[in-house]
């Protein structure tokens, strides 16, 4: 029987395994295919797409995007996207900036009420980490 996974998070956003590492991993499970589908960033493709063609998996580029249905956050899967929409990435990219400051203005809170950690703290090394939170919708 074949297998597939359909929803792995790399350290693009909240996993704990590089994309080549989870695509390592998936490959030593004996899965098919996989989808890359991190929160809100395809930062993780490229990467993933060379480590499945050495390791024989197939890789479905994907997306798991923090989206608001009448005042309820919801996460939607996108499968096969096209990671070179220059739409797309503007989209991602303003998600981004608005994470990036929020997560400012967080860590200052937190600093300010004797927390002493940083944003290197927070993204466990990896810079180019999405930290995902609720985000709630203005009102």
């Amino acid at each position: 029987m074949n297998y597939v996974d359909l929803h792995v998070h790399s350290n693009a956003s909240d996993g704990t395994l590089s994309p080549e590492e989870v695509v390592r991993y998936a490959a030593s499970k004996q899965l098919k295919a996989m989808a890359l589908t991190d929160h809100d960033t395809i930062a993780g493709i490229t990467q993933a797409e060379t480590a499945a063609a050495e390791c024989g998996i197939e890789l479905i580029p994907g997306i798991e995007l923090s989206c608001f249905y009448q005042a309820t956050e919801i996460h939607i899967l996108g499968f096969f996207i096209d990671e070179h929409s220059e739409v797309l990435n503007e989209g991602l990219k303003h998600l981004v900036d608005i994470r990036t400051r929020r997560n400012e203005v967080m860590l200052k809170r937190f600093q300010d009420d004797g927390f002493q950690f940083t944003l290197e703290d927070l993204t466990g090394g990896n810079p180019d980490t999405v930290i995902t939170r609720r985000i709630l919708p203005e009102f």
